[in-house]
């Protein structure tokens, strides 16, 4: 008995069934994303990406609207009083005889662009159309006010704990409390972005804030 091999489908064959399956994702796509939130989002990108190009060629006292607030917050954690030498930064002298420089490098602003485009790709596409440029405005403050909080922690912690000579490597000890500041602050901030209701009350959300029940 005489079989003949199967013939796989042609080219020709195979591209409707894969514009299908493109217009059938596109479809699911455009019943989540408007063009609204393609023009934010974006928008947040662009302005991320700028930062981002900018961030390395920064002078040392650059930018101020980060590390005045970061200095303020160490000096009032740790009481160690920070001065403003222009163009090298804020530098002080911790209570344990650490001296310590905040300058653009440890600025917190790399943490602050990859935050606030997360919160805005997590937050947008979820909240209604009315609502999406305040919310956009909002997902931007928290990042702000995220960065500062946590590179003040950072150095905060660095000058309470590092005594000079008891860390055999005090840049290490920094880098690790850097790593759980920020990794602590964006796991936050994304759950809060993500579980953040859109449609209810001011009163109803401080209400599952403060652990009351889930929103359904």
């Amino acid at each position: 008995m005489h079989t003949t091999p199967l013939e796989k489908p042609c080219r020709t064959q195979r591209t409707p069934a894969v514009a299908k399956s493109l217009h059938a994702v596109w479809g699911r796509l455009r019943a989540y994303i408007s063009p609204l939130d393609v023009l934010l989002c974006g928008a947040t990108l662009a302005l991320c990406a700028g930062l981002a190009a900018l961030a390395p060629h920064l002078p040392a006292d650059e930018p101020r609207a980060l590390l005045a607030p970061v200095a303020w917050l160490c000096r009032f954690w740790t009481g160690a009083s920070f001065a403003l030498i222009a163009g090298q930064g804020y530098h002080a002298v911790s209570a344990l005889g650490l001296p310590v420089s905040i300058t653009s490098a440890c600025s917190g602003v790399r943490f602050f662009i990859m935050l606030a485009a997360l919160l805005v790709c997590v937050r947008i596409p979820r909240t209604r159309a009315s609502a999406k440029p305040l919310a956009w405005l909002a997902c931007l403050a928290l990042a702000y006010a995220a960065a500062i909080a946590a590179t003040a922690l950072r150095i905060s912690a660095t000058l309470l704990i590092a005594r000079p000579g008891a860390w055999p490597d005090a840049v290490l000890l920094h880098n690790l409390l850097g790593i759980t500041a920020y990794l602590t602050a964006m796991l936050a901030c994304y759950s809060l972005a993500r579980q953040w209701p859109a449609s209810l009350s001011c009163a109803r959300r401080v209400e599952i804030l403060l652990g009351g029940r889930d929103c359904v």
